[in-house]
């Protein structure tokens, strides 16, 4: 009864908070800082942020040791790869990274710093760097990442088939008593 109240007593204000709200969002989306900060949050969502990260880590390497292959320096590649990616911070932390090998620094250690790559990434950059075979090490990478985000991906769908049908369920159930409930009534009245 009171959510009922307030929607009709409240409609336009609450129309008008919902319209600001969606602008206010929209604006701060298309913001450098507001779309940093979406994406750094996008990045810490559970189940989605994981392989979102993958993914995107996946086709960094396989842009990486693509360019490494064709002779590109690994600063240069580094740098053809962050401009290749959506995310922002991953953007930032590749640019970052390509400035600090480019300085002389180790490519495991930059990686590190930025806080962004997985643990298994930097150790496999690493590695890659010490015995030479970067462009290998990346490509075994980037396919088992695919392999990850592919595998949760299908968990995922076989997690949220049951819920949908629960809530489907639940949806019709709730519209079937809306309408049968009245008629029922209007069959006591009479």
């Amino acid at each position: 009864r009171f959510g009922s109240d307030l929607l009709v007593d409240h409609q336009l204000g609450l129309i008008v908070a919902l319209l600001v709200t969606i602008g206010a969002v929209s604006i701060a989306g298309r913001s450098k800082r507001g779309r940093r900060i979406w994406h750094r949050q996008l990045l810490k969502v559970p189940l989605i942020g994981p392989m979102a990260l993958k993914q995107s880590v996946s086709r960094i390497a396989m842009i990486i040791a693509s360019l490494i292959r064709s002779g590109v320096p690994l600063t240069r590649a580094m740098q053809l790869a962050a401009q290749s990616t959506n995310n922002v911070v991953l953007r930032d932390a590749l640019d970052d990274c390509g400035h600090a090998v480019g300085a002389g620094q180790d490519v495991a250690g930059s990686l590190q710093r930025t806080g962004v790559f997985p643990p298994l990434a930097v150790q496999i950059f690493s590695i890659g760097q010490e015995s030479g075979e970067l462009e290998d090490m990346l490509n075994q990478l980037s396919s088992d990442y695919n392999r990850q985000v592919s595998t949760m991906s299908a968990r995922l769908a076989a997690l949220l088939e049951p819920i949908l049908i629960i809530l489907l369920a639940g949806f019709i159930g709730f519209v079937l008593v809306a309408t049968i409930l009245p008629i029922l009534e209007a069959g006591n009245v009479l």
